[in-house]
């Protein structure tokens, strides 16, 4: 077992916190909040909260940290844009607002808690998670900055804190780095699954802003891209320990020969794995993406755009 940053937090904290009753005036949205409050991935969530909040009140006071006029919510977002909403519809309901004062937050600490308070409380969006991996990394590193002792890797108390493997942090990572910022458009609002930006990261800027021109991009155009150009890396790793070569033929990226060579490479690649699940369902994708082409280069089908 890491470290626990949960206890650190908990740790950090000298008293327990009693709950103030604040006026909703008083209390401001957190800039730093990045988790959705709004759209289409949790609309219903919120008619949901605001039918409970009208037959029961808020059972579930907001955390707060003071600002430099008013105060700031660490969690609670939604709870306050619905109670916000209720309340300007009647002005009687909700003015005063239960709440948790937390003073004792530096800045790296708030951004901790705000992704503690949120990670395990509400049903998130792969986007919220790509975006609680990297501000959860800057974090770690600001606290450190602070003068505070981060034991271990930050990516291994990311992992354990966000109940996720370190290959999946990884990825994460990678999306946030390297997707565009056309394709992160996409990824937020949900029309780009996971898979597809992880796949579309490990490409260069000048291909993913080729790719993101069509309006249906599917995983296969990516993987397409990636045997054509000859940036199969996890391809061309396995073929090299099995048979020594240290890539897939070069050869025209239109050419029916080209495309047959590869085919071949691939079929190699799954009967040598034939004992992994996860290499022959990966090898066969993209076998199945290659016959395709060559279907289409024997009816002389193939156009600009898969070249």
């Amino acid at each position: 077992m890491g470290w626990n940053l949960a206890k650190m937090v908990k740790k950090a904290d000298k008293r327990p916190l009693e709950i103030t009753m604040l006026n909703i005036d008083e209390i401001e949205p957190n800039e730093k909040n990045f988790y959705l409050v709004e759209g289409e991935s949790v609309d219903q969530s919120n008619e949901q909260l605001k039918a409970s909040l009208k037959l029961f009140g808020l059972m579930t006071p907001l955390l707060v940290t003071k600002a430099d006029v008013g105060y700031k919510i660490i969690s609670g977002h939604r709870r306050y844009k619905c109670c916000r909403e209720l309340h300007e519809l009647d002005e009687n309901q909700f003015s005063l607002i239960p709440c948790l004062i937390d003073d004792n937050v530096g800045e790296a600490a708030e951004e901790m808690k705000l992704i503690l308070a949120n990670s395990t409380t509400r049903k998130k969006t792969d986007w919220e998670i790509t975006e609680e991996v990297a501000r959860l990394k800057e974090a770690l590193q600001k606290y450190k900055q602070e003068g505070n002792i981060v034991p271990g890797r930050i990516q291994d108390i990311i992992a354990e804190t966000l109940d996720m493997s370190k290959s999946s942090v990884g990825r994460h990572e990678s999306i946030n780095k390297n997707l565009i910022d056309k394709a992160k458009e996409k990824y937020k609002s949900g029309i780009m699954p996971m898979s597809t930006a992880a796949e579309m990261a490990t490409l260069s800027p000048e291909e993913q802003n080729e790719l993101i021109k069509k309006s249906d991009l599917k995983l296969a155009d990516i993987k397409r891209v990636k045997i054509k150009k000859g940036k199969g890396n996890d391809i061309k790793n396995i073929s090299s320990s099995i048979q020594g070569k240290k890539d897939i033929p070069e050869a025209k990226q239109d050419d029916k020969k080209y495309l047959v060579t590869v085919l071949t490479e691939l079929r190699g690649i799954r009967d040598k794995f034939h004992n992994s699940v996860k290499v022959v369902r990966y090898m066969e994708e993209l076998i199945a993406i290659v016959k395709k082409d060559i279907k289409r280069c024997e009816q002389g089908e193939v156009n600009e755009d898969d070249k």
